[in-house]
């Protein structure tokens, strides 16, 4: 197990340079060993595939994730609870749906929404 140490702890993640990327791409376009690859930059040989397969020099970043609901859908959908305190998900589903015809939506998303407004109860 060359992932973890002496004393079993595992090693921290390593990020892979955009120059090695570069290199592991150009080696799998020209077809040539990735496992000489893999030796001289010190790059797992399932990592190497994996960028091999992507074909990406640079990264993704991390973390980020597009929301589906802009601040107009978040302030109207809060209008209309304050308007029917007592209305069902589904009610609201419906509402939203007439009011927003161009954004898809599920109860789930609903309540997820309105929970991080701290609006149910």
């Amino acid at each position: 197990m060359e992932n973890v140490k002496s004393d079993g702890q595992k090693r921290p993640y390593r990020f892979t340079s955009a120059e090695d990327r570069r290199r592991v791409i150009e080696c799998a376009r020209r077809r040539d060993e990735l496992k000489e690859v893999t030796k001289h930059l010190g790059i797992k040989i399932k990592t190497c595939h994996a960028i091999a397969a992507t074909n990406r020099e640079v990264t993704l970043n991390p973390g980020s994730y597009k929301t589906k609901f802009n601040d107009e859908f978040t302030k109207h959908l809060c209008d209309v609870v304050d308007e029917k305190p007592k209305a069902t998900l589904r009610q609201l589903k419906e509402r939203m749906g007439t009011d927003f015809p161009s954004i898809s939506l599920s109860k789930t998303s609903i309540d997820r929404l309105l929970d991080g407004h701290q609006l149910t109860s």
